[in-house]
C-alpha cells in the first residue's frame, strides 16, 4: 500500500521529482537539450511495444507519464524562453514559414548527404550547403518534400523518430547557430538512427528482412570506417588540421 502511494509506474515519486530537477540544469544552460523528452519518449515507446508486447495505447500512456518530469521541465523552459528572452519582433522572424519549410529543408538534405555520403568533411560545413537559387525551383521542392516525407513518417516510425526529433534543433527551426551545419551535429542523431535500426532487427522475426538489413549495415560501416580513418590522416598535425578546416 505505502509504495502505491510513493510511486507511480514502478518509479518512486521522489526519483521523477529528481529527474525534473537535474532536467532543468542542461535544459537552462543548452537550449539544444529541448528534444530529450520526446527522445525519451520514443524509445520507452519502442521498448514497451516491441519488448514488453504491450498495446500501443497503453504504451503511449505509459511512456507519457513515465517521460512527464521532462515535459513539464520542457513546459517551464518554453514559458520563461517566449516571455522573457526573445522580443517579440525577434519571435516572428526565428518562427516564420520561410524559415522553417524552405530553410530548413536545405540543411536537413544536406546532414543526409553527410551522414550517408561524408565526401567533404570540415569543422564548419555552412559553405557546403547547397540552397535552391529561387523559392520553388526543382531542388528546392525536392528538399521541401523530402523533409515534410521525413517529418510525417518518423512519427509513425519507432526506428527514425528518435534520429528525427534530436536533429531537429541544428536545423534551424527553434533558434539560430553560429554555423548552418557541422558533422558533429549529427554524433547523437546518427546513434538514435543506429539504435532505432538495431532496435528493428532485434524484435523482427522476418530473417530475410533481417540478414538484408545487416548486410546493409555492414556495407555503410565499411565506407563509414574507411572515411573515418582518412579523417585521422586529415588531423595528424597542425597543419593539415587548419588545412583540412
Amino acid at each position: 500500500v505505502y509504495a502505491d502511494k510513493v510511486s507511480y509506474n514502478g518509479i518512486r515519486i521522489i526519483d521523477l521529482i529528481i529527474i525534473f530537477i537535474l532536467y532543468l540544469f542542461p535544459l537552462f544552460l543548452n537550449e539544444y537539450s529541448v528534444t530529450f523528452p520526446f527522445i525519451n519518449f520514443f524509445i520507452l515507446l519502442s521498448f514497451r511495444m516491441f519488448h514488453f508486447k504491450k498495446n500501443l495505447n497503453n504504451s503511449i500512456k505509459e511512456s507519457l507519464m513515465d517521460s512527464s518530469p521532462l515535459f513539464i521541465g520542457l513546459a517551464i523552459f518554453f514559458i520563461h524562453f517566449f516571455t522573457l528572452k526573445i522580443p517579440l519582433v525577434f519571435l516572428l522572424y526565428q518562427l516564420s514559414l520561410e524559415r522553417i519549410f524552405w530553410f530548413s529543408p536545405h540543411i536537413f538534405f544536406h546532414f543526409l548527404k553527410l551522414l550517408f555520403y561524408p565526401e567533404s568533411l570540415s569543422i564548419d560545413q555552412s559553405g557546403n550547403v547547397v540552397f535552391g537559387n529561387f523559392l520553388y525551383d526543382p531542388f528546392s521542392i525536392f528538399c521541401i518534400l523530402l523533409f515534410l516525407t521525413f517529418t510525417i513518417f518518423s512519427f509513425r516510425s519507432i526506428t527514425i523518430a528518435p534520429f528525427f526529433i534530436s536533429i531537429i534543433p541544428f536545423l534551424h527551426i527553434f533558434s539560430p547557430a553560429y554555423c548552418l551545419a557541422s558533422e558533429r551535429y549529427l554524433y547523437l542523431p546518427s546513434l538514435l538512427l543506429i539504435f532505432g535500426i538495431a532496435n528493428t532487427i532485434s524484435f523482427s522475426q522476418n530473417k530475410i528482412k533481417n540478414s538484408f538489413i545487416l548486410i546493409f549495415l555492414l556495407i555503410i560501416l565499411g565506407l563509414l570506417g574507411n572515411r573515418a580513418y582518412i579523417r585521422t590522416l586529415d588531423w595528424r598535425d597542425s597543419v593539415t588540421l587548419f588545412t583540412s578546416a
